[in-house]
């Protein structure tokens, strides 16, 4: 029942990327918090960065510190890095770095 859901939703936004896409050239998605994803969205996820529409520009974030090894968000991450993704790590921001972007 669950993976039927699955499927409808990814192949719903499948389509909805090519359709945007057809009209706005690049599209780019951003997803964050990745590391709280249950396990239908991740494989909704998957899904759409094996078959998005071209082009599509993925830009997935999840915080490295709230994910432990050996988790089913660390296996999941693992099965995706396999596939043509570039990983960029980037540091917190410093005390002085916060309180200078909010003064």
């Amino acid at each position: 029942q669950y993976m039927n859901r699955a499927a409808s939703v990814s192949y719903a936004l499948g389509k909805l990327l090519e359709v945007i896409s057809a009209h706005f050239v690049p599209v780019t998605l951003l997803i964050d918090d990745l590391q709280f994803a249950d396990g239908i969205s991740r494989s909704i996820i998957s899904s759409m960065l094996e078959n998005a529409a071209q082009p599509t520009f993925f830009v997935c974030c999840y915080r490295d510190d709230d994910v432990k090894p050996g988790d089913d968000f660390s296996s999941w991450l693992q099965s995706v890095e396999s596939s043509d993704i570039e990983k960029v790590k980037i540091e917190n921001l410093s005390l002085d770095g916060v309180n200078e972007m909010m003064s």
